[in-house]
């Protein structure tokens, strides 16, 4: 499994590729969309988008920002 700049993984990549494709979504269809339990969500991945601000909470929704879709372009070929 490769990491990305800030230490992120596949799967945190592909929770920001989900986001961009859709613009808006609950907890619950983020975590089936990437196949990940909504704790892992909440516990793991979304605090380190929220505080290097990837990713904003819009009441009970996430919607990535235009840093994470920055990031997402400048690291689809990358990994560290």
């Amino acid at each position: 499994m490769g990491l990305y700049e800030y230490g992120l993984n596949e799967k945190d990549f592909q929770y920001l590729k989900v986001l961009l494709e859709n613009n808006v979504l609950s907890l619950d269809s983020l975590a089936q969309m990437i196949n990940v339990p909504n704790q892992t969500i909440l516990n793991n991945m979304q605090p380190i988008f929220l505080k290097v601000r990837f990713v904003i909470k819009t009441g009970r929704e996430r919607q990535i920002t235009t840093k994470g879709e920055q990031y997402l372009e400048k690291n689809k070929n990358q990994r560290i």
